[in-house]
């Protein structure tokens, strides 16, 4: 009965360092608050992402900017941008919301069979005879 008892701490451990290290860390928060946490991050990586594309792709055409700069209505240019920004924006937070959702689904049932799992372990363990709880041989 140790030996079984031993070999679930084991398999729990592994859990804990392993896969389930992440889906532990996911389930201290709240749904809403780990799908607001992802959102936000979302949101701040893809405008950074946005400008660094949008530099590149001047710094890659600049004697086309530069030739063509007197000739460009800059309004036109600023809506096309901001349009484009908004649309990237709202794909990408939509992605997110509905990843993080089912990351947040998975890890919550990962880490309930692991719960329960644990909680029978314990149940065991504090079933079982005193002299086990503390390694004592009984019968000397």
């Amino acid at each position: 009965m140790n030996l079984m008892r031993v070999s679930e701490m084991v398999h729990l451990t592994r859990y804990e360092e392993g896969k389930g290290g992440a889906a532990l860390k996911i389930c201290k928060y709240y749904k809403g608050d780990y799908v607001a946490l992802q959102m936000i991050k979302s949101f701040f990586l893809t405008t950074i992402a946005f400008f660094l594309i949008l530099a590149l792709a001047a710094a890659g055409n600049i004697n086309w900017f530069l030739e063509h700069f007197d000739q460009m209505n800059l309004a036109v240019v600023g809506a096309i941008l901001l349009i484009s920004y908004i649309v990237l924006m709202a794909t990408y937070l939509a992605v997110t919301f509905v990843t993080a959702n089912i990351r947040y689904g998975k890890a919550r049932r990962s880490v309930r069979a692991y719960e329960i799992r644990l909680k029978e372990l314990g149940d065991n363990i504090r079933y079982a005879s005193p002299d086990a709880a503390y390694g004592k041989r009984s019968g000397r």
